[in-house]
Order: structure tokens, then sequence, then C-alpha cells
């Protein structure tokens, strides 16, 4: 298996950019028309910290039970 491929660059970067940006660009500003900013920047600070951090943890430990196996190796094997 290849862990590894080369890849050109505008691919690359738009597999980052999509999968990092997401819906930011558009639950932030649609929960700032709706709410205020208020609640809009509490959103994107509590659901980074504890929403991120909660799928970072379950990630970890689906990867430790599973002899240290990417997401993608499990999903394979599924």
């Amino acid at each position: 298996e290849h862990d590894f491929v080369p890849t050109p660059t505008p691919i690359v970067f738009g597999h980052h950019f999509t999968s990092i940006a997401g819906t930011g660009p558009i639950v932030g500003p649609a929960l700032a028309i709706m709410w205020g900013w208020g609640p809009a920047l509490i959103w994107v600070i509590l659901g980074s910290i504890f929403i991120g951090g909660m799928h970072d943890m379950a990630v970890l430990v689906v990867s430790l039970r599973n002899r240290g196996m990417t997401i993608g190796e499990i999903a394979g094997r599924l």
C-alpha cells in the first residue's frame, strides 16, 4: 500500500480547503444575522473547542482500539 501519492498542488489545496473550511463561512454569518454577533462568536469559540476536541478524542480512541489504524483504513475494512 502507498502512504503517499504525489498530487498536483491545486488538487491538494482544494481537498484541504473543503475539509477545513466546511460550512463555517456559511453558518457563522447566518448565526450572526439571526441572533447577533455575541451568540455567533460564542458558538464559534465553544463549538471549536468542545465539539472539535470531542471529535479528536473519539478518533483517537477508535484508532487505538484498532491497532493504530487511520480512520480511512478502518472505514475501508467495514
